[in-house]
């Protein structure tokens, strides 16, 4: 027993053990709940800030104009930030070996709906021997300061439509999730002396401009319920 305290030794280590009624401890109970409450916030707005300074690294070095809205909203609420956003794409590639994406060819990159003639003038100018089609629906990944937030964000896309969302990264200072939709074809188109037909190939493509748009609707929606949160 070391006698009373002042209320400035709570957290500073000088007794084990406080006792005291029970207004006044519920007080501090309170107290703490707050100031921890703000610390979080403090460092979160910090960690976002810096974040959001940091030059844009992707191939297209800007934000998608489909989900820039999105973007811009959730950035806007204090618990989230974005850390990484795509809008949906139309892509010929050829793959490589490793399965690495970051070491295939990128032939033709749309992130809007495509007409045929350009498309079918993409593919022909292609000299490689394997090439794949492929539509690509929205990717985000958001940071939350929290599990709770997490959640909620999750719940919120999941009910919409986004049925690939999940947690990806918990640490302590934030919680990454993956907002995924289903708006998704990869087929191969050319292989050796082989080529798809005409017909097919604009099948595809008019596949691929259905499927982009129901992702920009989702895009919509999303941004709509998120201005509530």
């Amino acid at each position: 027993f070391i006698g009373n305290i002042e209320g400035r030794d709570f957290f500073g280590g000088k007794a084990d053990c406080i006792v005291c009624d029970g207004f006044v401890g519920n007080v501090v109970l309170k107290m703490i709940e707050s100031v921890i409450e703000v610390f979080v916030k403090l460092v979160t707005n910090e960690i976002k800030k810096d974040f959001l300074a940091k030059q844009d690294k992707s191939k297209k070095g800007s934000i998608d104009k489909k989900i820039k809205a999105l973007v811009e909203t959730i950035n806007s609420l204090p618990a989230y930030y974005t850390t990484s956003s795509c809008s949906g794409r139309i892509v010929l590639f050829s793959s490589d070996p490793s399965g690495r994406k970051d070491r295939f060819q990128w032939h033709f990159v749309s992130h809007d709906v495509v007409s045929y003639p350009k498309l079918k003038q993409a593919f022909e100018k292609i000299s490689e021997k394997e090439v794949w089609f492929m539509i690509e629906p929205i990717i985000m990944h958001i940071a939350a300061c929290d599990i709770a937030h997490a959640k909620k964000l999750l719940y919120l896309a999941r009910d919409i439509g986004y049925k690939r969302a999940g947690i990806i990264s918990i640490r302590e200072d934030k919680v990454v999730m993956e907002l995924n939709s289903t708006e998704c074809l990869q087929t191969i188109v050319k292989k050796g002396a082989f080529a798809i037909e005409n017909e097919h190939l604009k099948l595809l493509c008019n596949e691929a401009n259905t499927k982009l748009k129901k992702t920009w609707q989702k895009i919509e929606k999303l941004k709509k319920e998120t201005m509530k949160i």
